[in-house]
């Protein structure tokens, strides 16, 4: 039983170790395709952003976005929606924080 348990443990965290590096990847094949359409310092992958734009304004956040972006102008709207649904993303609009 226990050696078991440790095996279980070692591929724990090996997997742990390698969402590393597949979220970096993950996350240049996202950025890849955005900053054509917007100003690389208009997408964000860091944690501050993506807690702070989660759907769900309780306390019980389950789904984290990939990625925020945040165009300058209308005129990125439409490329950057075209981006996100080719990468199979789904958006999650948000009208300035109103909640529209």
């Amino acid at each position: 039983m226990p050696d078991a348990m440790l095996e279980a443990a070692r591929a724990a965290v090996e997997k742990f170790g390698a969402s590393f590096a597949d979220t970096r990847a993950l996350r240049a094949r996202v950025l890849r395709p955005l900053s054509r359409a917007t100003r690389c310092d208009n997408i964000a992958f860091d944690g501050f952003a993506r807690v702070s734009h989660v759907p769900d304004a309780n306390d019980w956040r389950v789904e984290y976005p990939l990625v925020v972006v945040s165009p300058d102008s209308e005129e990125e709207v439409l490329p950057l929606v075209r981006a996100l649904a080719a990468l199979g993303l789904t958006i999650i609009p948000r009208g300035g924080g109103t909640g529209y």
